[in-house]
Protein backbone atom coordinates (compact mmCIF):
# COMPACT_ATOMS: atom_id res chain seq x y z
CA UNK A 1 0.00 0.00 0.00
CA UNK A 2 2.65 2.28 1.25
CA UNK A 3 4.50 1.51 -2.47
CA UNK A 4 1.01 2.48 -4.42
CA UNK A 5 0.69 5.62 -2.40
CA UNK A 6 4.58 6.74 -3.55
CA UNK A 7 4.41 5.78 -6.80
CA UNK A 8 0.86 7.56 -7.28
CA UNK A 9 2.44 10.48 -5.43
CA UNK A 10 5.66 10.85 -7.27
CA UNK A 11 3.27 10.65 -10.81
CA UNK A 12 1.62 14.08 -9.38
CA UNK A 13 5.00 15.60 -8.73
CA UNK A 14 5.98 14.61 -12.55
CA UNK A 15 2.33 15.83 -13.87
CA UNK A 16 3.09 19.21 -12.17
CA UNK A 17 6.09 19.53 -13.05
CA UNK A 18 5.58 18.83 -16.68
CA UNK A 19 2.71 21.68 -16.76
CA UNK A 20 4.60 24.20 -14.87
CA UNK A 21 7.53 23.93 -17.39
CA UNK A 22 5.31 24.58 -20.53
CA UNK A 23 3.32 27.36 -18.59
CA UNK A 24 6.89 28.95 -17.78
CA UNK A 25 8.12 28.44 -21.41
CA UNK A 26 4.95 30.27 -23.35
CA UNK A 27 5.18 32.90 -20.61
CA UNK A 28 8.75 33.72 -22.22
CA UNK A 29 6.93 33.84 -25.66
CA UNK A 30 6.08 37.56 -26.84
CA UNK A 31 2.51 38.70 -26.24
CA UNK A 32 -0.20 38.18 -29.02
CA UNK A 33 -0.59 41.18 -30.87
CA UNK A 34 -2.56 42.27 -33.82
CA UNK A 35 -0.22 45.67 -34.55
CA UNK A 36 2.44 44.81 -37.05
CA UNK A 37 5.10 44.59 -34.13
CA UNK A 38 7.32 42.40 -36.66
CA UNK A 39 6.96 39.17 -33.82
CA UNK A 40 6.98 35.29 -34.72
CA UNK A 41 7.75 33.29 -31.84
CA UNK A 42 7.10 29.58 -30.73
CA UNK A 43 7.76 26.45 -28.47
CA UNK A 44 10.13 24.25 -31.11
CA UNK A 45 10.64 20.73 -29.03
CA UNK A 46 10.42 21.99 -25.87
CA UNK A 47 12.34 25.17 -26.23
CA UNK A 48 11.34 29.13 -26.74
CA UNK A 49 12.19 30.24 -29.87
CA UNK A 50 11.87 34.03 -30.54
CA UNK A 51 12.53 34.89 -33.80
CA UNK A 52 14.26 39.00 -34.82
CA UNK A 53 12.22 38.94 -37.58
CA UNK A 54 9.69 37.41 -40.12
CA UNK A 55 7.93 37.94 -43.22
CA UNK A 56 3.85 37.06 -45.11
CA UNK A 57 3.49 37.39 -48.23
CA UNK A 58 -0.32 37.14 -50.12
CA UNK A 59 0.45 36.47 -53.24
CA UNK A 60 -1.39 35.13 -56.45
CA UNK A 61 1.25 31.51 -57.14
CA UNK A 62 0.96 31.41 -61.04
CA UNK A 63 1.86 27.89 -61.86
CA UNK A 64 -1.33 26.25 -59.04
CA UNK A 65 -3.59 29.66 -60.33
CA UNK A 66 -4.65 30.12 -56.80
CA UNK A 67 -3.91 32.65 -54.14
CA UNK A 68 -1.11 31.66 -51.16
CA UNK A 69 -0.48 33.83 -47.68
CA UNK A 70 2.75 32.27 -46.61
CA UNK A 71 4.08 33.36 -43.48
CA UNK A 72 7.66 32.84 -42.13
CA UNK A 73 9.99 33.52 -39.08
CA UNK A 74 13.52 33.71 -39.68
CA UNK A 75 16.77 34.85 -37.95
CA UNK A 76 17.94 37.65 -39.83
CA UNK A 77 21.15 38.55 -37.35
CA UNK A 78 21.69 35.21 -36.64
CA UNK A 79 24.61 32.22 -36.99
CA UNK A 80 20.82 29.78 -36.62
CA UNK A 81 20.38 28.92 -39.73
CA UNK A 82 16.35 27.53 -39.27
CA UNK A 83 13.70 28.69 -39.93
CA UNK A 84 9.74 28.15 -39.82
CA UNK A 85 7.09 28.19 -42.81
CA UNK A 86 3.16 28.29 -43.27
CA UNK A 87 1.62 28.31 -46.27
CA UNK A 88 -1.90 28.50 -46.95
CA UNK A 89 -4.09 27.87 -50.28
CA UNK A 90 -7.03 30.10 -51.10
CA UNK A 91 -6.78 32.19 -47.80
CA UNK A 92 -9.86 34.02 -46.75
CA UNK A 93 -8.79 37.36 -47.42
CA UNK A 94 -9.97 39.68 -44.47
CA UNK A 95 -10.67 38.88 -40.91
CA UNK A 96 -10.25 35.43 -38.99
CA UNK A 97 -9.84 31.80 -40.46
CA UNK A 98 -8.47 28.36 -38.95
CA UNK A 99 -6.44 26.18 -41.32
CA UNK A 100 -5.75 22.28 -40.71
CA UNK A 101 -2.05 21.25 -42.02
CA UNK A 102 -3.01 17.47 -43.02
CA UNK A 103 -1.77 17.11 -46.72
CA UNK A 104 -0.50 13.39 -48.46
CA UNK A 105 2.16 15.83 -50.32
CA UNK A 106 4.17 19.29 -49.54
CA UNK A 107 3.52 19.98 -53.27
CA UNK A 108 -0.38 19.46 -53.59
CA UNK A 109 -2.16 22.24 -53.40
CA UNK A 110 -2.44 21.94 -49.72
CA UNK A 111 -1.68 23.74 -46.39
CA UNK A 112 1.66 23.37 -44.68
CA UNK A 113 3.61 23.89 -41.55
CA UNK A 114 7.34 23.14 -41.77
CA UNK A 115 10.82 23.80 -40.68
CA UNK A 116 13.87 24.39 -43.07
CA UNK A 117 17.41 23.77 -40.24
CA UNK A 118 20.59 23.94 -41.62
CA UNK A 119 20.18 26.67 -44.38
CA UNK A 120 17.70 24.64 -46.50
CA UNK A 121 19.66 21.29 -46.38
CA UNK A 122 17.53 19.58 -44.03
CA UNK A 123 13.45 20.02 -43.87
CA UNK A 124 10.31 18.91 -42.08
CA UNK A 125 7.39 19.19 -42.97
CA UNK A 126 3.28 18.36 -42.18
CA UNK A 127 2.35 15.19 -44.01
CA UNK A 128 -0.95 12.93 -43.67
CA UNK A 129 0.38 11.61 -40.00
CA UNK A 130 1.77 14.61 -39.27
CA UNK A 131 -0.58 17.59 -38.56
CA UNK A 132 -1.45 20.84 -36.89
CA UNK A 133 -3.18 24.38 -37.62
CA UNK A 134 -2.60 27.88 -38.12
CA UNK A 135 -5.37 30.42 -37.09
CA UNK A 136 -5.56 33.85 -38.33
CA UNK A 137 -6.59 35.85 -35.72
CA UNK A 138 -6.21 39.35 -38.10
CA UNK A 139 -5.70 39.67 -41.55
CA UNK A 140 -5.76 43.58 -42.68
CA UNK A 141 -5.01 43.68 -46.65
CA UNK A 142 -5.74 47.63 -46.07
CA UNK A 143 -3.42 47.77 -43.11
CA UNK A 144 -1.00 45.13 -44.50
CA UNK A 145 -1.03 43.34 -40.94
CA UNK A 146 -1.37 39.82 -40.50
CA UNK A 147 -1.61 37.72 -37.24
CA UNK A 148 -2.35 34.50 -35.68
CA UNK A 149 -1.18 31.56 -33.87
CA UNK A 150 -0.09 27.77 -35.03
CA UNK A 151 1.01 24.28 -33.68
CA UNK A 152 2.34 21.36 -35.79
CA UNK A 153 4.33 18.26 -35.78
CA UNK A 154 6.51 17.79 -38.65
CA UNK A 155 8.06 14.89 -40.59
CA UNK A 156 11.67 15.00 -41.77
CA UNK A 157 11.00 15.35 -45.36
CA UNK A 158 14.44 15.95 -47.41
CA UNK A 159 18.24 17.18 -46.90
CA UNK A 160 20.35 18.36 -48.98
CA UNK A 161 21.21 14.62 -50.34
CA UNK A 162 17.72 14.19 -51.37
CA UNK A 163 14.13 13.05 -50.51
CA UNK A 164 13.93 10.84 -47.15
CA UNK A 165 11.86 7.66 -47.83
CA UNK A 166 10.58 7.95 -44.36
CA UNK A 167 8.06 10.83 -45.40
CA UNK A 168 4.39 9.64 -45.25
CA UNK A 169 5.38 6.48 -43.67
CA UNK A 170 4.14 5.39 -39.77
CA UNK A 171 7.34 4.50 -38.91
CA UNK A 172 9.16 7.86 -39.64
CA UNK A 173 9.98 8.89 -35.89
CA UNK A 174 12.54 11.96 -36.95
CA UNK A 175 9.97 14.72 -36.08
CA UNK A 176 9.48 17.96 -34.85
CA UNK A 177 7.04 19.86 -32.45
CA UNK A 178 6.71 23.16 -33.38
CA UNK A 179 3.50 24.73 -29.89
CA UNK A 180 2.19 27.69 -29.00
CA UNK A 181 3.54 29.65 -31.87
CA UNK A 182 2.10 32.93 -32.55
CA UNK A 183 3.17 36.10 -34.89
CA UNK A 184 2.09 39.29 -35.35
CA UNK A 185 3.79 40.91 -39.40
CA UNK A 186 3.53 42.98 -41.60
CA UNK A 187 1.94 42.12 -44.70
CA UNK A 188 3.78 42.01 -47.97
Amino acid sequence: MKQKLSFYLLMVVIVVNLNSCSKHDVQLLPPETKTGAGTFACIYNGRTLTYNGGYAYLIFDTLRKTKMLSINGVNQNSFDDMSIGLEVRDPFINGNAYYSFQLNSPFQDANTGGVNLGNGCLYYLTDKLHQGFLEITNLDTIKGIVSGRFSFTAAKYSTCIGFDSNTNNSNNNDVVKVNSGRFDLKLY
